[in-house]
């Protein structure tokens, strides 16, 4: 298993966010441990794009097809944080179909787990590194979310994590979706954000995957 990983290029650090498992389920995984469940191995397998009957073929495992990932425009720092419209660029500015970089490359099996049935098209993914604390612990700074673009309110659910503009310009927030019209933050310590408090708050998307190093 660990020459799969080497060959599909993913470091093993991130297999923990990719896989969803816990630390030592995973480095158990890694190190042949006796007793552990086939489920587990195969979300490592499919974190890195290999099928695991392959595993049992007689030809070696084959790193996954480049078709297999998608390439995810990264637009910078998003404010998971006090709101005051720090973002590394205005969103409104730019055209995603037609983005040149930077990306993100992620296996579109991945993709799909938290996508409700939309389908993965050219631009309407986009990924953030997250900055500031008032997503603790659920997002740390440091970490990437990966972003389905929707600007319709009535498709985000009570407790969806949402990116939205409160200004209406492009500055984005994330935040806790309450069905109430009130952005929460997960941590305790900052203040809820009322959307009647703004004159033309703009949802940008909803929140479906995350990337974490260690």
């Amino acid at each position: 298993m660990n020459q799969t990983i080497e060959a599909s290029g993913i470091q093993k650090k991130n297999l923990l966010a990719e896989t969803g498992l816990a630390r030592n389920t995973l480095f158990g995984c890694l190190s042949g441990k006796k007793g552990t469940q086939i489920d587990k191995i195969d979300a490592v397998l499919l974190a890195v794009g290999v099928d695991i009957l392959s595993l049992f073929s007689e030809k070696p495992p084959q790193p996954a097809d480049p078709a297999d990932f998608v390439d995810i425009p990264n637009l910078g720092r998003a404010r998971a944080g006090t709101y005051n419209g720090t973002i590394d660029i205005c969103i409104s500015d730019h055209d995603f179909e037609n983005w040149e970089g930077p990306f993100m490359s992620v296996a579109r099996d991945r993709l799909k787990r938290g996508m409700r049935g939309v389908s993965i098209r050219k631009g309407n993914i986009v990924s953030f590194e997250i900055v500031g604390d008032s997503m603790l612990p659920l997002f740390q700074e440091g970490d990437f979310v990966f972003i389905v673009r929707t600007g319709e309110w009535s498709e985000i659910k009570h407790g969806d994590i949402i990116a939205a503009s409160l200004d209406g310009e492009g500055l984005l927030t994330i935040k806790l979706f309450d069905k109430i019209g009130v952005l929460r933050p997960v941590n305790p310590s900052f203040p809820l954000i009322r959307l009647s408090d703004y004159e033309k708050p703009k949802l940008f998307g909803r929140v479906f995957a995350l990337e974490r190093s260690f």
